[in-house]
C-alpha cells in the first residue's frame, strides 16, 4: 500500500462522508456499543501549535470563532459550535501540528475507560479531574488506539447543586 500524506481537505471530506453517510460501500462498520458509556460525540480536539497567541488570533479573529477561556499561558479554548478546540503547545519532543487528540464525550469516564481497556485498548492515562469550573468539573482519561494515536475520554460533571447531571447529555 502506498504511503502518502493526506491533505486537511481530504481528511475533513472523508470524516464528513463517514459521519453523514449511513452506508458507504467498501467501508466496514462495527456495531455501536450497547451500554451506558456509549460515545456521545466528539467534545474537544487538541490542536498543537507553536504560538498560542498567534493561533488564538487566527481562530477568533480570522475564522470568527468565540474564545471561551485560557488555562494558563499554554492553553486556550475556543468554541467551535458543538466542539471545543483546545490550542496547546506540543509535549516535549513532539512537533506542532502533528499531535492532535480527539476527545470523546462519555457519561462516566471511569466506566468507559475501564471498559475500553478490558476490550483491548491500551491505557495512556487514568481518569482524573482536569479542571474545576464554577458549575462543573472536567474529567478525562486517555487511551491509545492500535496505531498508537492518543484519544481522550471526557466527562463534564455538574456539581451536586446543579440541576443537570452532565454537560455531555
Amino acid at each position: 500500500m502506498e504511503n502518502r500524506e493526506w491533505t486537511r481537505r481530504q481528511i475533513v471530506a472523508t470524516a464528513v462522508t463517514l459521519v453523514t453517510t449511513p452506508f458507504v460501500p467498501g467501508i466496514v462498520r462495527t456495531q455501536p456499543m450497547k451500554n451506558v458509556n456509549k460515545i456521545k460525540g466528539v467534545g474537544q480536539i487538541a490542536l498543537t501549535v507553536s504560538d498560542i497567541a498567534k493561533a488564538k488570533a487566527f481562530y477568533c479573529d480570522v475564522l470568527g470563532l468565540e474564545h471561551l477561556f485560557d488555562a494558563g499561558p499554554n492553553l486556550s479554548f475556543i468554541n467551535a459550535g458543538n466542539l471545543r478546540l483546545m490550542l496547546t503547545l506540543p509535549e516535549s519532543g513532539l512537533q506542532a501540528g502533528r499531535n492532535s487528540v480527539v476527545y470523546y464525550r462519555v457519561e462516566s469516564v471511569e466506566e468507559a475507560h475501564k471498559e475500553a481497556v478490558a476490550k483491548g485498548a491500551k491505557a495512556a492515562g487514568e481518569p482524573h479531574m482536569i479542571a474545576q469550573m464554577d458549575d462543573h468539573e472536567l474529567w478525562m482519561g486517555f487511551l491509545q488506539d492500535p496505531e498508537g494515536n492518543l484519544l481522550g475520554l471526557m466527562e463534564e460533571r455538574r456539581r451536586d447543586d446543579s440541576p443537570a447531571k452532565s454537560l455531555s447529555d
